[in-house]
């Protein structure tokens, strides 16, 4: 497994470490220098919705459904 550094979280400052496996891990990184072509959902479907965000944005998973609400 990877540990994946997502950033800091827009809503409480706080790092977001994600870990995925490193194969996936490698896919990200790629995906990532090319621009982040195509939606992340169709690349990484593996994934989390909680994981990709915070690929995406860097949100933590609480922080998000506490701002958004959860998913239905």
């Amino acid at each position: 497994m990877a540990k994946i550094n997502a950033g800091k979280c827009p809503l409480c400052g706080k790092e977001n470490i994600i870990q995925i496996p490193d194969e996936v891990a490698l896919r990200v990184v790629a995906w990532s220098d090319k621009g982040r072509p195509g939606f992340i959902q169709d690349q990484f479907p593996e994934l989390t919705i909680g994981q990709r965000e915070a690929i995406i944005s860097g949100t933590h998973g609480e922080c998000f459904d506490a701002a958004f609400g959860e998913e239905d």
